[in-house]
């Protein structure tokens, strides 16, 4: 996948121009073969343990120069040359992260920090059912491991589990603390994806003559579901279900970071893992964000320029914008209801929650949802918020449908004016801004799970699932909801 000339660019010029957030990665001293961790062998009479080098006593395996995959000891399953091409994807994904882009190593123990005992080959055990409805799992004690379903060795899975590995590495793994978990999986499906399409691992992926893949991003689950909290850890549901599995363009954003934030760029995700505090004090990756940001700018403002910008997908990442395009009609239309010509109010249920975004789509100069008005026509258009239920942040944007440039025209105050040519496409996106980041576990966002299935009163939610509600006021123009196709 190809990035941008001006995804690059901004890359290039923020790596540049901030230091490296302290990584820890590629050691002189690192082998070019990790070396095989030693059989623990547990004896019940004397309830003691040994150690043991005769690895006849294991099941049939692969090996390359920093992985160990177990095949299923059944015999079904994944052979050993498809295991072998697992395990190649893997060896790029870590020349990336850990040889390119500098993230600790995941041959060493969890807690070392000294590269001084040896590097062991990280293990994976294809079994028959890993169970919880997960295609894998990482786990750990002083060094991780991962399972996976027999049948399920593709890379954007293989390539997530080690990305939990490789987050358990970088310190304080935001597995173990509350506030930090639900971002774990966001974080592993960025990593999947980064090491798929970006040009960031190119060299990485050619070196082990990989091509590039595809995209992990669906519109229909990060776009279309904007108004969830920016990360959502609740189980999988049609009607209540979170978003951390769909959350990972957020951290591209701040990878590709066109928008120029201190300390983001290349090494911005990075930085958040190792800048978080020991325990975590109870906060949330956006927390460390405002560390890291200072006095800068405020996470308010970086988050509400990243719904802005994903209203048409222009965030740096080539199949996330092409994807947006080719979805853009069926997009966010259920957002919105009509009171009256010009006037709407937000959809209950589709009103934007903590730092999550609701978005109007402007029909402008006679166009329709799937068809377009007369060309060479200039409206203008008028947009005001009213009756906001909490602080918010807004957005007009509008978008050349030729060139796919974008401005991005700020609402301070809830209202804008701006004129919308026939080449022109525009979006209100409306943030749920708040002015203090909230602490949240994000598991639980409907209460405590009743017996019946039924969902607990609202006032039981989570603070960062109560939405805020408001009205639009449009002229100029009209927001396109599902009855104004004609």
């Amino acid at each position: 996948m190809i990035v941008s000339a001006v995804a690059l660019s901004a890359l290039a010029g923020v790596v540049s121009a901030a230091p490296r957030m302290g990584p820890r990665g590629m050691r002189p001293n690192e082998p070019a073969v990790f070396g095989v961790p030693p059989i623990v062998l547990y004896d019940p009479v004397t309830n003691k343990t040994t150690e043991s080098t005769d690895y006849s006593l294991l099941p049939p395996h692969v090996t390359s120069p920093r992985f160990r995959l177990f095949l299923n000891p059944d015999g079904s399953g994944e052979t050993k040359e498809e295991a072998r091409a697992a395990l190649e994807h893997l060896e790029a994904a870590y020349d990336c992260f850990v040889g390119d882009l500098g993230w600790n190593s995941t041959g060493l123990s969890v807690w070392n920090n000294e590269g001084k005992e040896p590097y062991y080959k990280t293990g994976i055990s294809l079994i028959a059912n890993v169970g919880g409805n997960f295609a894998g799992l990482a786990h750990y004690s002083t060094r991780v491991w991962i399972q996976i379903n027999s049948g399920s060795l593709y890379p954007s899975l293989t390539v997530h589990e080690w990305a939990h590995a490789l987050q358990w590495h970088q310190g304080n793994g935001w597995p173990s603390m509350d506030t930090y978990r639900v971002w774990g999986e966001a974080f592993a499906q960025w990593v999947a994806d980064t090491y798929l399409t970006s040009d960031l691992c190119a060299a990485a992926r050619a070196k082990h003559s990989l091509p590039a893949g595809d995209s992990l991003f669906n519109p229909y689950t990060t776009t279309a579901r904007s108004y969830l909290a920016i990360v959502d850890g609740s189980p999988r549901d049609p009607i209540t279900g979170g978003n951390n599995y769909d959350a990972w363009p957020f951290l591209t954003y701040l990878t590709y970071n066109l928008d120029g934030w201190k300390g983001m760029g290349r090494d911005g995700v990075m930085a958040l893992t190792q800048q978080t505090p020991l325990g975590g004090n109870n906060e949330t990756p956006l927390h460390v964000l405002q560390k890291v940001l200072g006095d800068s700018a405020t996470v308010q403002q970086v988050v509400a320029k990243y719904w802005a910008r994903m209203a048409y997908g222009d965030i740096g990442h080539p199949a996330v914008q092409r994807q947006t395009d080719e979805s853009i009609n069926s997009l966010n239309r259920d957002m919105w209801v009509r009171v009256s010509d010009g006037e709407y109010k937000s959809q209950p249920g589709r009103s934007p929650r903590y730092m999550g975004a609701s978005y109007a789509r402007l029909l402008t100069n006679g166009d329709q949802p799937y068809t377009e008005g007369p060309g060479n026509q200039t409206s203008r258009v008028k947009v005001a918020i009213k009756d906001a239920t909490g602080p918010y942040t807004a957005t007009l944007v509008v978008r050349n449908k030729d060139s796919k440039e974008a401005r991005y025209v700020a609402m301070p105050d809830g209202t804008v004016e701006a004129d919308v040519s026939s080449r022109e496409q525009a979006t209100v996106a409306v943030v749920n801004t708040p002015p203090q980041l909230l602490s949240y576990v994000g598991v639980n966002m409907y209460g405590t799970p009743r017996n019946d299935s039924t969902l607990a009163p609202e006032s039981e939610w989570d603070p960062a699932n109560r939405e805020i509600t408001f009205s639009l006021s449009v002229s100029g123009g009209e927001v396109s909801i599902p009855h104004t196709v004609t």
